[in-house]
C-alpha cells in the first residue's frame, strides 16, 4: 500500500471510504473533488456516523482553485 504525502496549503481530488463497519457508508468509495490538505495532514469526516474516513487515493488538483 502506497503512503501519499500531503503538501501543505494544496488541494487534491480525493477517494475516500468510511471504515467502520456499522455505517451505512461502510467501503463505499466517495468521490471528494476539493481536498484541502490543512498544514500537510487532511481529514474528511463521514456525514452519517461522524468517523474519520479513509483516504483511499488523492491526486493534486492543477491548477488549483483561486481563493479570495
Amino acid at each position: 500500500m502506497s503512503v501519499t504525502t500531503f503538501v501543505p496549503a494544496t488541494y487534491y481530488a480525493a477517494v475516500v471510504q468510511c471504515l467502520t463497519e456499522t455505517c451505512p457508508n461502510y467501503s463505499q468509495p466517495i468521490d471528494v473533488p476539493e481536498l484541502y490538505s490543512n498544514g500537510g495532514t487532511p481529514g474528511v469526516q463521514c456525514g452519517l456516523c461522524q468517523h474519520s474516513m479513509d483516504i483511499v487515493s488523492a491526486t493534486v488538483l492543477d491548477p488549483q482553485p483561486e481563493v479570495s
